[in-house]
């Protein structure tokens, strides 16, 4: 599992905004794990880790606003909800949520930062994060797709996009054919579709008519 450290925030920031910034945080493990919410609605964004032997490794991490407490974006959970805020100027009564999510690390790799996504401009959906953690068991790499890669068609010519950001549990969309990387879909040689190191699945694994 994870184990986080919740900010001391007596008097100081207790979180961080998702301005692009590379956060120094070392360790090996299974599992990057975050800790975090949106504001002004659901962040999304993709964010680059950075391990010792140079290499990258790209990431998607999304929140719902924290004054949503009924939706919960793809890829996370709620980890809680609160009554209500401790603001500068006092208490505010109005529930709020936090939400958790975690990336699979690379296996044998030693975490050296994290670059954080990046937010818009004031007004339109910020990212915040609380806290992060690196922890669990390394997960057994899975076999890197080697075969051909373009665009996934389906009806009305749209083409196979992801929701948002390359995260565990993100769905699989129907969107207008462009360059994104989003729609840039691997075939791997056991014949699974890749994109951004995530494999397309169907939901549970579920193989009846209807199966998300």
């Amino acid at each position: 599992g994870l184990t986080y450290q919740w900010p001391d925030a007596t008097g100081a920031p207790n979180a961080i905004d998702t301005k692009g910034q590379a956060v120094l945080l070392s360790g090996t493990g299974g599992w990057l794990g975050f800790i975090g919410s949106g504001t002004s609605g659901p962040h999304q964004g993709i964010g680059t880790i950075v391990y010792t032997d140079g290499s990258t490794q790209q990431y998607g991490l999304g929140f719902s606003d924290w004054w949503d407490n009924d939706n919960v974006s793809q890829g996370s959970s709620r980890l809680g909800s609160y009554a209500y805020i401790n603001s500068h100027d006092g208490k505010v009564n109005q529930k709020v949520s936090l939400f958790t999510t975690k990336v699979q690390l690379a296996a044998g790799k030693t975490v050296k930062a994290v670059i954080l996504p990046t937010s818009g401009e004031a007004g339109t959906p910020q990212g915040h994060v609380f806290a992060m953690a690196i922890g669990g068991t390394p997960q057994t790499p899975a076999p890197r797709p080697e075969g051909p890669t373009g665009h996934i068609t389906g009806q009305g010519d749209k083409c196979v996009d992801l929701a948002a950001g390359p995260a565990a549990g993100v769905q699989a969309v129907l969107a207008t054919c462009d360059d994104d990387t989003s729609q840039q879909w691997t075939l791997g040689t056991d014949k699974t579709l890749w994109n951004q190191g995530k494999c397309l699945s169907t939901a549970q694994g579920g193989t009846t008519n209807g199966t998300d």
